[in-house]
């Protein structure tokens, strides 16, 4: 799965984007798991996930060909 990931939070772990194999479709809390394990400097941060440009619950199931993206907070005007 591409996992894009904007502002800050790309900053933080100097990428754009991470691509990661999962072998069976993962909810959102699963996923946190893994994420948080290659990119530990993320558990502190705090972020919304999308997948398919749709915002995500912790029920979210994601599957490997899904586009994920990590959104830092944000504020609308």
């Amino acid at each position: 799965m591409r996992i894009l990931i904007f502002g800050k939070l790309g900053d933080i772990v100097h990428a754009s984007d991470l691509n990661l194999e999962i072998e069976n479709p993962i909810d959102i809390d699963s996923f946190k798991t893994l994420l948080f394990e290659i990119q530990p400097a993320l558990i502190q941060e705090k972020f919304a996930i999308s997948v398919n440009q749709k915002l995500s619950t912790d029920n979210t199931m994601i599957l490997n060909n899904d586009e994920i993206a990590l959104l830092p907070p944000f504020s609308g005007g």
